[in-house]
């Protein structure tokens, strides 16, 4: 049972994959877009890796999204 004074926060992972939903970003998409490999765009999606720091700053110029440090 969530404790209810605790409210759940989204992972950086979670909140990525949101954003994603939100846009209507295909993986492929995002791949083409970075020109990155799929398997990265997974490990980012599943919070496997962070992004490295480049990867974060394409991220806010080209999508205008701003992976949150944890």
């Amino acid at each position: 049972m969530p404790d209810a004074k605790r409210p759940r926060t989204k992972t950086p992972a979670q909140e990525f994959q949101a954003f994603l939903l939100r846009k209507k970003i295909r993986p492929a998409d995002l791949e083409k877009r970075l020109g990155i490999p799929p398997m990265t765009t997974w490990r980012w999606c599943n919070g496997k890796v962070k992004p490295s720091r480049m990867a974060r700053r394409l991220l806010d110029e080209k999508l205008g999204f701003k992976w949150r440090e944890k």
